[in-house]
């Protein structure tokens, strides 16, 4: 079984927006997700995470829309694309180059990112 999990920043309005509307834990529409994970098959789960950061000696908050995934297979890079689309297809935009990560999940290893 492989592990994997797609992470989307969503700290601002234009790296990731619902309907034009920043996400909020409120507005991120889980009913829309709930349709997205039902129609592809290897998505178990859609988490909204906020973390805090240090950068230098500030304490910047961040979040981002997280999908957890299992599959049998290797996900590939045309299923991560349709991913992309029919994010898009259920109104969900980015206003700039904000960066999708395919992420491989390891045990007691290293994270290895596979699609950006």
């Amino acid at each position: 079984m492989n592990n994997y999990k797609i992470k989307i920043s969503c700290t601002t309005k234009e790296d990731l927006c619902y309907k034009n509307k920043k996400l909020t834990i409120t507005n991120y529409n889980k009913q829309n997700l709930e349709n997205l994970i039902n129609n592809t098959d290897y998505i178990e789960k859609s988490l909204f995470l906020y973390k805090t950061i240090k950068i230098k000696s500030k304490y910047i908050p961040t979040t981002s829309l997280e999908f957890i995934c299992k599959c049998d297979n290797e996900i590939s890079d045309i299923d991560f694309e349709t991913f992309i689309k029919d994010m898009k297809n259920i109104n969900f935009i980015s206003n700039n180059n904000n960066t999708i990560h395919l992420i491989k999940i390891k045990n007691k290893k290293k994270n290895k990112k596979i699609f950006k």
